[in-house]
């Protein structure tokens, strides 16, 4: 894969407040990168910095390996989709899309746009008479106008029904396998962890987490087994991988961050229990966890 972004060292300050602290990163071509944090943790900061919105107090940006993107050839190959939505008067929704691809050398073409929008049978219709969902489709079509390489999404599916959303997250899917970047913020963490393939977590001015999903849970205690058994807990105790055990009665509450390891050395209790249940920690749940953990530090 071919490396797309290069973020170092970056700082930034308001005054005597620092927002972003020696963050470094790197992202390459095909990944879906979910950034996410609290509110005022610093990734719209973040991201305005890469799109040189913002100016930084320190540190250094690459983009397809330049150092600036003032260029409009550069420019180009980068699509961004705001929170907020396009608030035309008295403009239809072809003519919106039609207008943001009269800004392109290369523009994708309309028919495409439309499809990957999902906006076909509201195409004649003015932007203002739209759903809030609608218009977030509408924001996608016109951050891609321009067929982008890396593409910004903030907030992407806010306002949209199940369905569309379905639809928006196969479609970014079938973007990302034709080797397009997105980086991805949004509170609907549960969305994020079906589609990422790095996440990376913003806390207290830096980053505390850059990596899978996987190697999230590896990092926590992730797993959460139950069951009902007769054998003395400290038959239990002897499998090393295990995190916490409670018991009460006959109820067990295991806790591991290896499951697999896990699984290994219980399955010599297989007959001996019942009511077995095997739940991991959801993208949510772990980033709860850890937002807890930096206050109790405050």
């Amino acid at each position: 894969m071919t490396e797309i972004l290069k973020i170092e060292n970056i700082t930034k300050k308001y005054g005597s407040n620092t927002v972003l602290k020696n963050i470094s990163f790197t992202s390459e071509s095909g990944e879906i990168v979910a950034l996410i944090g609290e509110n005022g943790a610093g990734k719209s900061t973040l991201i305005n910095i890469i799109n040189n919105l913002t100016e930084r107090s320190s540190g250094k940006v690459m983009i397809f390996g330049n150092t600036s993107i003032k260029d409009k050839s550069l420019r180009e190959r980068i699509g961004v989709m705001p929170q907020q939505d396009i608030s035309l008067e008295k403009i239809k929704v072809k003519e919106t899309i039609n207008l943001a691809r009269s800004y392109y050398k290369n523009p994708v073409d309309y028919k495409e746009l439309i499809s990957l929008s999902n906006l076909k049978s509201k195409e004649n219709e003015l932007v203002t008479d739209l759903s809030g969902g609608q218009k977030r489709l509408l924001s996608f079509a016109v951050a891609l106008a321009g067929d982008p390489d890396l593409i910004f999404l903030d907030e992407p599916t806010n306002g949209m029904d199940v369905m569309n959303r379905e639809k928006f997250w196969n479609t970014v899917l079938k973007l990302k396998n034709q080797g397009k970047t997105f980086f991805v913020t949004s509170h609907y963490i549960e969305e994020l962890q079906n589609i990422a393939t790095k996440i990376m977590i913003l806390q207290n001015e830096k980053f505390v987490f850059q990596g899978t999903l996987d190697d999230l849970r590896k990092d926590q205690e992730s797993t959460q087994i139950q069951f009902d058994s007769q054998v003395n807990l400290v038959n239990f105790k002897k499998i090393e991988s295990i995190k916490t055990i409670k018991q009460n009665g006959q109820h067990f509450i295991i806790t591991t961050n290896n499951l697999i390891e896990f699984l290994k050395d219980f399955q010599v209790f297989y007959d001996e229990i019942s009511n077995l249940s095997i739940e991991q920690n959801t993208l949510e749940t772990i980033f709860k966890n850890l937002s807890k953990g930096g206050q109790d530090n405050d």
